[in-house]
This record gives C-alpha cells, sequence and structure tokens, in this order.
C-alpha cells in the first residue's frame, strides 16, 4: 500500500507506507569484502582524529570525598582502600571473608567503577567484637591505605 503526501498542488510525492519498508526484499551485492562491511559510511570525509577512552585503569580515577572523617571511635573499622580493576562488591566480600563476619556487615558509599584505581572507605560493624588482624590480609588489585584513619604502612 502506497501513501501519497501533498508536496504542493501541483506536486505530489508517493511514499512507500512503513509496512511496506519492513516486508520489502533488500537488494544487496551477493558478495561484499571485509573492508566493506566494517567500514564506516562517511557522510563529510575521512575522521580528523580517533580517540579511545579507558583503555586500561590508569585511565580513570576516582577518590571518594567522605562527609566525615573517621576518628576510631564506635563499634566500625574503617579502611581506606584503594582499588584496581575490582568490583566494589566483591572487594567488601573478601574483607568479610577474611575477618570472618557476614557480608552484610560491611558498607561502603557507593559502587566504583571496576575499570578504574578508586580509594573508597569500606567499614565493618563489629559491635563487641576486637578488631581483626588486617595487617598480612592479600586482596587481588586491592591496597589498604589506612584503617581508623591511620596510615596502613
Amino acid at each position: 500500500m502506497l501513501e501519497r503526501g501533498l508536496l504542493s498542488k501541483r506536486q505530489v510525492e508517493v511514499r512507500p507506507h512503513y509496512h511496506d519498508l519492513l516486508t520489502m526484499p533488500l537488494s544487496l551485492p551477493e558478495k561484499l569484502s571485509l573492508e566493506e562491511i566494517i567500514s564506516p559510511v562517511l557522510a563529510y570525509g575521512q575522521p580528523l582524529l580517533a580517540a579511545q577512552f579507558k583503555l586500561s585503569a590508569v585511565d580513570f580515577e576516582v577518590e571518594e570525598i567522605p562527609f566525615v572523617e573517621p576518628d576510631g571511635e564506635g563499634e566500625h573499622l574503617w579502611f581506606w582502600l584503594q582499588k584496581t580493576g575490582a568490583n566494589t562488591q566483591w572487594v567488601a566480600g573478601e574483607l568479610a571473608s577474611m575477618a570472618g563476619i557476614s557480608p552484610r556487615d560491611v558498607s561502603w558509599a557507593g559502587l566504583k567503577d571496576r575499570q578504574a584505581i578508586t580509594r573508597q572507605y569500606f567499614s565493618m560493624q563489629l559491635p563487641g567484637k576486637a578488631d581483626p588482624e588486617w595487617q598480612n590480609w592479600q586482596i587481588e588489585g586491592v591496597e589498604i591505605l589506612s584503617v581508623n584513619g591511620i596510615a596502613a604502612n
């Protein structure tokens, strides 16, 4: 079915109806070269430049800005960590496992990009429990920078 659109009193345009476009057979060449398939159609010639973003973790850094700095008081142990190529939830699970606590007792303020170098706080709720011996913890892609505001090194 064709739909007629009036352009002027003298000129009439005949356009295919949307449904006809969907069912209309396409005529393509039998063989296309790989170059023809992957090369983009450029209306104004070749691009002036090319760019690539976030090829590696060092291309993107995120540092959390906390509302409050930990002071060592209360039932939470605060870890300031640097993660490289590590998922926030995975790191929280690793911290919980090493501390021998439930993953729900580990908190953080927002998920950070995995494909980045990120610095952020994690806290462990340890009501009435002694602080775990964290000094020898090794988590792939994670460096403990400080604990309760005191430098780890």
